[in-house]
């Protein structure tokens, strides 16, 4: 993957990570431009195979992107269909009153990938959206939004987050960074 990744502990990655976050906000707002966060699902169980919950750490997970999301303005929230990437949303969700718009992976990677852009193409300027995915969606995802070719997540890695702002005329920026315990 074409990434620069530092070692930090938990707490630094978290606050960096956030204030990235709060900038990029007031950047969005301020010059009609979407900001788009991108996330893996967090960790999941292994049973059932076809569509697993979320392992003690995956809700540790859920509830680092809560704390990091605490002071963005989610506007939206896109997912597949699939549980692990709905718990994973879960708690941003309820502390804003969202209901995640479920984007089915079942038509096969290339459309659910068009579809994710789709939506987030849709959404009004000036919003900040989160979009929670699978090791092998989001880079491609992060990929039709910014012309960068970043490959399929490692299936050991759940922390990193793109976070990438769409501005009319202008390339698109993107930061990634990481997030909650180190995988």
């Amino acid at each position: 993957m074409k990434t620069k990744m530092m070692a930090f502990s938990a707490y630094p990655r978290i606050v960096g990570t956030l204030l990235l976050i709060v900038f990029c906000t007031e950047l969005a707002a301020a010059q009609n431009t979407k900001l788009i966060v991108l996330v893996r699902h967090a960790e999941q169980e292994d049973l059932p195979r076809s569509n697993p919950a979320l392992t003690e750490a995956g809700w540790d997970r859920a509830t680092a992107l809560a704390k990091m999301l605490e002071d963005t303005h989610i506007d939206h929230i896109i997912t597949s269909h699939l549980d692990r990437t709905i718990l994973t949303a879960k708690y941003v969700g309820e502390a804003r009153d969202l209901i995640p718009e479920e984007v089915s992976i079942e038509a096969g990677l290339l459309a659910h990938l068009e579809a994710v852009v789709n939506a987030v193409h849709r959404r009004p300027d000036g919003e900040a959206i989160l979009v929670v995915g699978h090791s092998n969606t989001i880079p491609g995802i992060v990929n039709a939004l910014t012309g960068e070719e970043y490959s399929d997540l490692n299936e050991s890695v759940f922390s990193t987050v793109f976070i990438v702002t769409l501005t009319d005329g202008e390339n698109p920026r993107i930061i990634i960074s990481s997030f909650g315990a180190e995988n």
